[in-house]
């Protein structure tokens, strides 16, 4: 019974977390997703990868091609993994996790059935590869009065910060949570870039809405 509280619980406190001052949307919630599944395979946590399955599963993703400009001096390191995982990759994982205890299992099942019928929201993502020292710059178009979402989702090889720039200068560092919201008074550009601190090869997502 624990467990049945804890699930919804679990996945409102997520969806609480602000990635900056402006409400969170469907970038915080795929960005989120990512981070919790990571801490619950840390962790051992099945019922942690059942909430992170299920927030992943509300968002579809939109590939997009995006060039970014490259800069700092490639260093070497582990690439263990190829990409970032899919939702589907991700309730997979949390099946295996998940099915020791009937009781996750019932969840997981309910998880599943919820996000199938719920409206899904949209983000765009761009995949591209970065070596230990390396940054990308991208320069992303918004529009005035428009909140608009950034957020990064790595492969798990290395820690990844991410940061947004107006034409009047720094709006979001988002080293710990990577997705940030902006809104700019006019129509701009944002710049944003994505660092690799280390130790592996990344390969990541530029997601934005």
């Amino acid at each position: 019974m624990r467990a049945l509280i804890a699930l919804p619980v679990l996945v409102l406190s997520v969806l609480a977390l602000p990635a900056h001052a402006e409400p969170a949307g469907s970038v915080s919630q795929l960005a989120l997703a990512h981070q919790l599944f990571a801490q619950g395979t840390a962790n051992r946590d099945a019922l942690a990868q059942i909430a992170a399955a299920r927030l992943a599963a509300g968002v579809t993703v939109q590939m997009v091609e995006r060039a970014p400009e490259l800069s700092g001096t490639a260093g070497k390191g582990p690439d263990a993994a190829d990409a970032p995982r899919d939702a589907a990759s991700l309730l997979a994982a949390a099946t295996a996790a998940a099915e020791a205890d009937e009781t996750l299992a019932i969840l997981l099942g309910s998880a599943i059935a919820t996000a199938e019928v719920l409206p899904k929201s949209v983000v765009r993502a761009s995949v591209a590869t970065l070596n230990p020292g390396q940054s990308h710059g991208y320069r992303i178009a918004a529009d005035g009065a428009v909140p608009v979402e950034i957020g990064v989702i790595g492969d798990g090889d290395s820690v990844l910060a991410l940061s947004v720039e107006t034409e009047a200068g720094p709006a979001c560092l988002a080293p710990l949570v990577p997705a940030c919201a902006v809104t700019l008074p006019d129509s701009g550009f944002l710049a944003v870039r994505v660092v690799n601190s280390g130790p592996g090869v990344t390969s990541y997502w530029l997601i934005s809405n």
